[in-house]
């Protein structure tokens, strides 16, 4: 009998992504890969619904990142030995919509992701498009040979004029149970490479401080080199990078360091920033002139090394030296901070920087003071929480959207999650004294339960495709516009003196009690959402002919409007919402 992998079992145990169906094992890799960290708000975005697909599952993008995914997802339900090698060439087709077909032919399911693509692409903003085959069978040469002309066929799309790719690092991947294991496995340990490796140094200085010790030194370029041709992208296991490859354009920074490295090797210690590397252990052994590391993981450094060992692929011995710091730790926490700040692809979030303010400290202080709730204060859970899943847990990218859209911003609660926490106007109309827990756990119910209906949608639509009412297509319909959550979201709040027929004074001020959890939240809107929900479609103007300002607002009045002129049709349903307002906020 075949043992089950670690991944099957963790991805087993969220049984959130169940109703996913075979795009769960998408979304999984995608929080292993990317360290999405709030999944669920992630698949309204990124999943494809319906017939208008064209062979696509998935299209992840994150312009923050600078990442970008395109799958096909396929789950076997019994063993097979390999996956189906037909559903690999549909990337083909699936390439050539998103990044090719004229925007006025792209069908509705992925005309919205697909145009933010090819924005992202053409401005710059994304550096690395992964397009990927994931699967539960095991990888197999049929398969790869399919993706050989994917990579081809899309290398060739990126690098058309019209697209302004070709800057872009593309990576075409088959990505099976052996792949999703090791990046399974790779969350736990940072260090991967446990193997004892020597480099040789004339000298260098030790630092050391309670909880790490380091050695800052400068290697040989060609040893870096050895080690990466030994090990290759295992060398970076901490590193939520791998070498991104280079271009001949001035522009590139690999480039830079191959024609450096190249042109000018003595130098290349003054023009180089270096590299991190985290060790096991390390000892600095001066009658031989080497350092002597045990377990290797460079966790700052890839590009440089990745350029080195491309640069100095055929030739020998190399007079460049590389500044490196060699780190040991003796904590698990410290170990994840490391790599967090270190890592120059992996930049601090802005959320981070909020993590000490002292409003973000009393609210963490009054979630832990409610039912089933969790919040971070502004800092990520990391990939761990992504994978394991914290269920009560409410990430504060997440909250700092919800709560933007629904105080007067959907486009920045969607264009700009980072600018949310970086700006401080923007971080402080929506966290400052006002704020309470309870408020985001209120607001935070409501961004669930629009993600729970679009969810409803899609599933009525997957199970019988040509029975949804016509009411229930317009709705999923709305729904594939980028950002129709949060519009959503600010259009009931806007509607809220309308709908309940009373004064609210201050938004803020909103909230349930103190025993409603978020779920329980979420369930308390579901009723106003179901009934308000039929009409989206007056908001569809906020997205013709394109997702501005002027647009959401005239359309926002429209729903306004309409949603006075339905109150008394779900007068039932807003009185039972309203008294549990009204106990609380009286």
């Amino acid at each position: 009998m075949t043992s089950t992998a670690s991944w099957e079992k963790a991805l087993a145990s969220r049984d959130d992504l169940e109703q996913f169906g075979a795009s769960r094992i998408g979304l999984f890799a995608l929080a292993l890969r990317f360290g999405v960290e709030d999944v669920i708000a992630c698949a309204a975005d990124a999943l494809v619904d319906g017939g208008g697909d064209r062979k696509n599952d998935l299209i992840f993008v994150d312009e923050e990142s600078g990442c970008a995914a395109v799958m096909q997802c396929y789950h076997a339900a019994r063993m097979r030995q390999a996956a189906p090698s037909d559903k690999a060439a549909d990337l083909n087709t699936a390439m050539t919509w998103v990044l090719a077909t004229p925007k006025k032919d792209l069908p509705k399911e992925i005309s919205s992701q697909a145009k933010r693509l090819r924005d992202a692409i053409a401005s710059g903003t994304i550096r690395e498009l992964h397009v990927l085959y994931v699967h539960n069978c095991p990888e197999s040469a049929n398969v790869d040979n399919e993706l050989k002309g994917v990579s081809a066929s899309t290398r060739a799309l990126l690098d058309a004029p019209k697209l302004h790719g070709s800057s872009v690092s593309l990576f075409v991947q088959e990505v099976g149970s052996a792949t999703l294991e090791r990046w399974y496995m790779d969350t736990h340990s940072p260090i991967i490479v446990s193997d004892e490796c020597r480099f040789k140094c004339d000298s260098g200085f030790d630092l050391s401080e309670k909880n790490w010790d380091a050695f800052v030194t400068a290697v040989r370029a060609d040893e870096l080199r050895s080690l990466y041709k030994q090990h290759g992208t295992r060398l970076f296991s901490a590193n939520v990078r791998d070498y991104l490859g280079s271009r001949s354009s001035e522009s590139n920074i690999n480039y830079g360091i191959k024609k450096t490295l190249t042109e000018s090797p003595t130098n290349f210690w003054v023009f180089n920033n270096g590299v991190t590397a985290i060790t096991n252990k390390f000892k600095f052994d001066k009658k031989r002139n080497e350092v002597i590391v045990q377990g290797i993981s460079i966790v700052n450094g890839a590009q440089t090394t990745g350029a080195i060992a491309s640069a100095l692929e055929t030739s020998g011995p190399c007079d460049a030296l590389v500044p490196i710091r060699f780190v040991s730790v003796s904590s698990d926490e410290l170990v994840a901070d490391i790599v967090q700040f270190n890592n120059s692809q992996n930049q601090i979030t802005a959320s981070d920087f909020r993590s000490t303010d002292p409003v973000q400290r009393r609210l963490k202080k009054e979630m832990s003071e409610l039912r089933e709730a969790e919040y971070e204060g502004g800092r990520r859970g990391g990939v761990q929480d992504a994978i394991k899943r914290r269920a009560n847990l409410l990430p504060s990218y997440t909250v700092g959207q919800a709560l933007t859209a629904f105080h007067g911003n959907p486009l920045l609660a969607y264009n700009g999650k980072s600018s949310i926490w970086n700006d401080d106007r923007n971080y402080s109309d929506i966290f400052n004294e006002r704020t309470t827990a309870r408020h985001i756990v209120f607001v935070f119910g409501l961004l669930r339960s629009i993600e729970t209906a679009r969810l409803r949608l899609r599933k009525q639509q997957s199970d019988a495709a040509n029975s949804m009412k016509k009411s229930d297509q317009e709705q999923l319909a709305y729904f594939h516009n980028s950002g129709s959550i949060y519009v959503l979201i600010y259009a009931l709040s806007e509607s809220l003196e309308d709908i309940l027929d009373d004064t609210v004074p201050d938004k803020f001020k909103l909230a349930f009690g103190s025993l409603v959890s978020p779920k329980k939240a979420t369930e308390h809107w579901t009723p106003i959402v179901q009934a308000f929900l039929p009409l989206v479609n007056t908001l569809t103007d906020a997205f013709e002919p394109s997702f501005k300002r002027e647009n959401v607002e005239r359309a926002t009045k429209m729903f306004r409007t309409m949603a006075k002129m339905a109150r008394d049709n779900n007068r039932v349903v807003i009185d039972a919402f309203a008294r549990r307002l009204k106990s609380v906020t009286a």
